[in-house]
């Protein structure tokens, strides 16, 4: 499952590689290699949409996307039972990767379906562009 999961990451950073406009996973670092778990994309600033726009396209495109996480500095719930001290406090890079970032198809199927992973990336390619 692992090498499963490593190959569809890694088609798809070469298929986005060109894309200046999305921003996609290291492969590895100096004391990681990169499981792909799921399959993250950031867009960048240059990016005129934001991530719940190009989703909303995605799914009519039928691709099924998930978004980030919602911050936790912004969780009603946790300002609710006073869990949080960030009176005052600023968290850029969440509020960021929240409406920039989004989750694309990652599941083991697309291992041996590269025509999907094609449809996908291209997709996503042409929408953003």
């Amino acid at each position: 499952f692992v090498n499963m999961k490593r190959f569809i990451g890694r088609e798809y950073n070469k298929l986005f590689a060109s894309n200046p406009l999305l921003q996609i996973p290291v492969d590895m670092n100096e004391s990681a290699e990169n499981l792909y778990w799921v399959y993250p994309l950031v867009l960048t600033e240059a990016a005129t949409m934001d991530a719940k726009t190009v989703m909303t396209e995605l799914q009519k495109a039928g691709i099924g996307t998930r978004p980030f996480f919602y911050p936790m500095h912004l969780q009603p719930v946790l300002h609710q039972l006073d869990a949080l001290n960030t009176q005052g406090l600023s968290f850029p890079n969440a509020e960021y990767l929240y409406k920039k970032g989004f989750y694309i198809p990652s599941g083991l199927p697309l291992a041996n379906n590269p025509e999907e992973l094609r449809y996908i990336s291209e997709t996503i390619n042409r929408l953003v562009n």
